[in-house]
Order: structure tokens, then C-alpha cells, then sequence
């Protein structure tokens, strides 16, 4: 028995032009389907969903965290001004032990 024709192998890594990026990210506006882009353009679904994002055309894959105590935020941001005001340098450290004192108020 003669074995089966395999699929072709698709690279780990395949960069493609911006020309084609862009009819890439037209062609997913009009619809087409993911899978279909990735077997037309012979890429995986994440580079498909990268070149999406990167183009603000698909979901955004960071998020940013928000804080839990505005207050503190808004307190220690007044603590910085002041210092900085009068000339004094402030490092990451001191603004975090800032941060611990007006907590602890």
C-alpha cells in the first residue's frame, strides 16, 4: 500500500510582505474566514490574528491593569510633585515606600 500524500509542512516563521499584510487584513474585513486566509497565504491562525491586531483591526491582546485604590494613586502622584518641585530626584524605590506610608495612614 502506498502511503498517504501528506500536507505540505508550513514554516515555524514566514514573513510577509506589507502588500500582502494589507490584502490579508482587507479580505478579513470583507469576511473571509480565518482558516481560509491561512491556507491561501500559507501562515498559521495566530499570524493571521497578530497581523489583525497589529493593524487595530482585530482584538487587542494586552490589557491594561487599572488600580484598585485610585486615592493612593492620585496621593502618591501629589507626594512626586512635590518632591520634584523642590528639586530632589525620586527613585522607584522611595515612591514605593511612599506609597506604603500613605497607605498605612
Amino acid at each position: 500500500m502506498p502511503p498517504k500524500p501528506s500536507k505540505p509542512m508550513m514554516c515555524n516563521r514566514k514573513a510577509l510582505p506589507v502588500a500582502a499584510k494589507l490584502k490579508l487584513i482587507r479580505k478579513l474585513e470583507k469576511g473571509t474566514s480565518v482558516a481560509k486566509l491561512c491556507e491561501e497565504y500559507g501562515v498559521a491562525q495566530y499570524c493571521v490574528n497578530a497581523t489583525a491586531s497589529k493593524s487595530g483591526k482585530g482584538l487587542p491582546r494586552k490589557h491594561m491593569k487599572t488600580a484598585r485604590e485610585t486615592g493612593l494613586d492620585a496621593a502618591v502622584l501629589k507626594w512626586y510633585v512635590q518632591e520634584r518641585s523642590v528639586g530632589i530626584n525620586v527613585h522607584g524605590v522611595e515612591i514605593m515606600s511612599a506609597a506604603n506610608r500613605l497607605v498605612h495612614m
